[in-house]
C-alpha cells in the first residue's frame, strides 16, 4: 500500500501542526482530542468575532456523545445538561397518551442517558481547555496544498501553513468547496422548522397538563403537519425550555436577509399559519404565548447525501461538512463528536518515531477514518431522512407505521433496543469502560 508519510523533526507528535477550520462542537472536540493524544500544536479558526455564551439553541445530547467526551477527560458537561428520564407522548389534540420512564432505563443500564444541552454551554466547556489556540474573526477565503504543507489565507489578511487541516466548517463547508472534496451542495429535505426557546421555564405556571412537571421529560407527538417536540435544556441555573414543530414545504423560508422589521412580519405571518393547523387544545399555543419572537427561529432543514470521499491529500472533513443529518434522530452534534474522537485516535495510531523524527501516515489515518465512520453515519442520515418523509406524508399506512414506531420506542420495545444497539453499543467508545 502506498502511503503519504509526514516527517517532522525529532520530538513528540507536538511538532505536527494541525489547523482546524470551524469552532463548533465537532471542531472543538477534535482540538481537545488531538491535544489529549499529544498533538499539541493545534489551532482552531472561526469566522465569528468571538464566542457568544448566549448564542445557539438546545439539542439532544446522546449517551454516545457523552461517552466520547468522557473518554478524553472532559467531564464538565455533566454540570450543564438536563438528563431525561421520561418520554411523554401526546396525540394531535394535545392529550397525553403515554408517559414512560424509558430513558431512565438507559441510564440505569449504561450509566448514561439522553439529556438536553444548550449548544452554547457545551461550546463554552470545550473552549475552556484550549486557551489561546482559538482564533476568532478569521474567515477562510483560500486553501491550497502541496506535497509538504497546507496553506490557508483568511479575510483578515492572516496567512498560515499547516502539516494537516481538518474542515469542521459545517454543512456549507468552504474547505470542501475549495479543495473540491465531493463538493455536492446540501439537499433540501422538503420540510421547515419553527424552533422556540423559553428561558427560565420554572418561573412559569403552565396550564396545559402536558407542560406541567416537565423536569427530566421529553414531550413528543405528531404535529398537525409534522413533528412536535418540547424538552428542557441546561443546568439548574441556566435552564431553558425548547420547543419545535416541523411542517412540509416546497422551499425554505427566504426572508432572513431582509430588513429586520420586514422579516419579523413575515415570520409572524408564517408562524400564525402553521399554528392555525393545530387544534386550540394543543400545548404549542401556550408555548408560543411565552416565547418572544426574537427567540423563535425559522429555517429550512437540509442534509448532506453521503460523500464518497472525506479527504484529499493533507486535508480531511469532519461532522456536518461530510454527513449533515436531519434532527429526527438527534445525532448531528453527537456524530461530529464521534468523528473527532475517531480521527484523533487514528492519527495517533498512525504516528511513530524513527531516526529522522516523527512520521504520521496521514493518508492511512484518513482512509481508516472514512472506513470506520462512513457506514455508521450513512445509516443515521438515511434513518433521519426516512423519518422526515413519514412525518410529513399523507399516506395512511406510513402514518400508522409512525405511530407504531414512536409508541414502541416509548414503551421500551423492539425500536428502543435497535436504537440502543446503533447509538450505544456501536459507539466507538465502549460504555463498559465507565461502568
Amino acid at each position: 500500500v502506498t502511503t503519504s508519510l509526514l516527517t517532522m523533526s525529532a520530538g513528540p507528535a507536538a511538532s505536527t501542526s494541525i489547523g482546524i477550520i470551524g469552532a463548533g462542537i465537532g471542531g472543538l472536540t477534535a482540538a481537545n482530542a488531538l491535544i489529549r493524544r499529544g498533538f499539541t500544536n493545534v489551532r482552531v479558526y472561526d469566522q465569528a468575532s468571538h464566542f457568544v455564551a448566549t448564542a445557539g439553541a438546545g439539542f439532544g445530547f446522546s449517551p454516545n456523545g457523552q461517552m466520547c467526551l468522557t473518554s478524553i477527560g472532559i467531564d464538565d458537561y455533566k454540570t450543564i445538561i438536563h438528563p431525561f428520564h421520561n418520554i411523554r407522548r401526546i396525540d394531535k389534540k394535545g392529550d397525553i397518551e403515554l408517559t414512560s420512564a424509558v430513558f431512565k432505563q438507559l441510564l440505569d443500564k449504561y450509566g448514561f442517558s439522553i439529556a438536553g444541552c444548550l449548544r452554547a454551554d457545551l461550546v463554552k466547556v470545550l473552549v475552556s481547555p484550549l486557551g489561546d489556540n482559538i482564533h476568532y474573526s478569521q474567515k477562510l477565503i483560500s486553501l491550497r496544498q502541496d506535497s509538504n504543507k497546507v496553506y490557508a489565507s483568511f479575510q483578515s489578511g492572516l496567512c498560515e501553513e499547516f502539516d494537516l487541516v481538518i474542515g469542521a466548517d459545517g454543512i456549507r463547508s468552504f474547505v470542501s468547496e475549495a479543495l473540491q472534496i465531493d463538493s455536492t451542495p446540501p439537499s433540501y429535505s422538503g420540510a421547515n422548522i419553527f424552533y422556540g426557546v423559553i428561558p427560565n421555564p420554572d418561573s412559569i405556571d403552565f396550564l396545559h397538563p402536558s407542560l406541567r412537571h416537565m423536569n427530566n421529560t421529553i414531550l413528543q407527538g405528531r404535529g398537525a403537519p409534522g413533528e412536535f417536540i418540547c424538552f428542557p435544556c441546561g443546568s439548574v441555573e441556566n435552564k431553558s425550555l425548547i420547543w419545535a414543530m416541523t411542517y412540509p414545504s416546497t422551499s425554505p423560508p427566504t426572508y432572513g436577509g431582509t430588513e429586520w422589521e420586514v422579516a419579523k412580519v413575515h415570520k409572524e405571518r408564517d408562524l400564525a399559519e402553521i399554528l392555525s393547523l393545530f387544534p386550540g387544545t394543543h400545548p404549542v399555543h401556550e408555548l408560543y404565548h411565552y416565547a418572544s419572537l426574537d427567540r423563535i427561529l425559522h429555517f429550512g432543514m437540509f442534509y448532506r447525501k453521503q460523500k464518497k470521499i472525506w479527504s484529499k491529500g493533507r486535508v480531511c472533513l469532519l461532522g456536518d461538512s461530510c454527513h449533515a443529518t436531519l434532527p429526527y434522530v438527534g445525532q448531528g452534534a453527537n456524530q461530529a463528536i464521534e468523528d473527532a474522537i475517531v480521527l484523533a485516535d487514528l492519527l495517533n495510531q498512525n504516528s511513530h518515531c524513527n531516526s529522522t523524527g516523527v512520521i504520521v501516515n496521514y493518508e492511512d489515518a484518513f482512509q481508516q477514518y472514512y472506513d470506520k465512520r462512513s457506514k455508521r453515519t450513512h445509516r443515521i442520515v438515511e434513518l433521519a431522512n426516512f423519518l422526515n418523509k413519514i412525518y410529513h406524508s399523507r399516506n395512511q399506512v406510513l402514518s400508522w407505521f409512525l405511530d407504531w414506531f414512536l409508541a414502541n420506542l416509548a414503551s421500551g420495545g423492539f425500536v428502543l433496543k435497535q436504537i440502543e444497539k446503533e447509538i450505544l453499543e456501536e459507539c466507538p467508545v465502549d460504555y463498559r469502560e465507565f461502568m
